[in-house]
């Protein structure tokens, strides 16, 4: 078994990390996003948890928490999405952004959150972390265990529970200190994910499997001789 690594375009979002103070407020001011910005990136769809996001955030509005949440995206549950937001005054859609407008945005926000109820990776992990945001992802998101260091880089929470995901969000909302701790380590991080890294791994897979001893059981056989007899044809 050969592990080939999931990669991302880091040029491209570690410009979010070089966006200049000016333009991020300026970005943030145009939105109307206040306080510690947790952004979320991709389909509007129940799979994604958003249901118990808005439930956890709806819990740190009510509590006077400095912060905002900003949704990037559509899907086919928009609507049903809105109204779970109806009467929180800090929630704010933007829409679908193609990727190579999402660095601005990601930017702007302090935190991602990724509340999937079930996701097999999840690039937009990678994508987070590149861009220097500390993440807040469920369990559920393939092998994040492997990707979010938690307590360094985020934190990793079980899905379906709106009061675990409220706890990270007031932790990360009330520490400054902690979110740019995190943010460095996170683009430290993203570093495993370059493309070169996946090409490398690539090579790797491929060589180790011409290196192995071709089978010599029935099967192996059997498909060699139709091989053979198709390359004659």
């Amino acid at each position: 078994m050969w592990k080939v690594t999931q990669s991302i375009d880091l040029d491209l979002y570690r410009q979010a990390r070089g966006i200049s103070e000016a333009d991020r407020v300026q970005r943030r001011r145009e939105v109307g996003l206040e306080g510690c910005v947790f952004v979320y990136v991709g389909r509007l769809d129940h799979s994604k948890g958003l249901k118990y996001l808005m439930e956890g955030f709806r819990t740190l509005e009510q509590e006077g928490c400095d912060a905002s949440l900003l949704i990037l995206g559509d899907g086919p549950h928009e609507r049903e999405i809105r109204d779970l937001a109806d009467g929180l005054r800090r929630v704010h859609f933007a829409g679908f952004v193609q990727a190579r407008h999402l660095p601005p945005w990601y930017a702007a926000a302090d935190a991602f959150v990724f509340p999937t109820l079930g996701d097999p990776n999840g690039l937009v992990v990678e994508e987070a972390l590149a861009a220097g945001l500390p993440v807040i992802s469920t369990a559920n998101a393939g092998d994040i265990r492997s990707r979010i260091q938690d307590g360094v880089t985020g934190f990793v929470v079980p899905a379906f529970d709106s009061e675990a995901f409220a706890d990270k969000m007031r932790i990360l909302a009330s520490d400054p200190l902690l979110r740019s701790s995190m943010s460095a380590a996170a683009g430290e991080v993203a570093e495993d994910f370059s493309l070169d890294h996946y090409a490398d791994d690539l090579d790797a897979f491929i060589e180790g499997v011409l290196a192995m001893p071709g089978r010599r059981n029935p099967s192996a056989l059997a498909a060699q001789a139709i091989g053979a007899g198709l390359l004659r044809i």
